[in-house]
């Protein structure tokens, strides 16, 4: 029991971290999907949910960056970087 207790709260804060790296738009919307916190069975998937926005973000700053593409095209592309394990 004290082994899964330490792992939820390890769990809880790359959640925390994660949540931290998104906009204020993106938490916002999170916290609607889980608006009584997030439960511990959904940890996992709540984590990678969160870093693959980040990754997203991240993706169309560097599309911009460079001047590639309409904002439909940055958003494919992010999209295509995010889901993109290696990244």
């Amino acid at each position: 029991m004290e082994l899964e207790s330490k792992v939820e709260e390890f769990k809880r804060g790359l959640l925390n971290e994660a949540l931290l790296q998104c906009t204020k738009e993106q938490q916002e919307f999170f916290h609607r999907i889980y608006p009584s916190g997030v439960p511990e069975k959904a940890l996992a998937n709540a984590i990678d949910l969160c870093n693959r926005t980040i990754k997203k973000n991240n993706a169309k700053e560097f599309l911009k960056h460079i001047g590639g593409g309409t904002a439909d095209e940055l958003e494919f592309i992010a999209d295509l970087c995010a889901r993109n394990e290696k990244m």
